[in-house]
């Protein structure tokens, strides 16, 4: 780990993850209803990325991905 007297030429960056940014402004919504068991899985699943950016993820990976 780097301290404060570290440059970030001098710190192992190896572990960091690679951070994806929303900017695209949020104008739409959508309600749905689910057997709670499942939002209990998607909740989860999630882990540590709040469960509804989770399924906004998912939505966007399938659609982007060929037929």
């Amino acid at each position: 780990m780097c301290n404060s007297a570290d440059t970030a030429a001098k710190c192992d960056l190896s572990g960091f993850k690679p951070m994806r940014f929303e900017v695209e402004p949020k104008a739409a919504s959508l309600n749905m209803r689910l057997p709670a068991s499942l939002l209990d899985a998607v909740k989860a699943k999630a882990s540590g990325i709040p469960y509804t950016r989770y399924v906004r993820m998912l939505l966007e990976t399938d659609v982007a991905r060929p037929r």
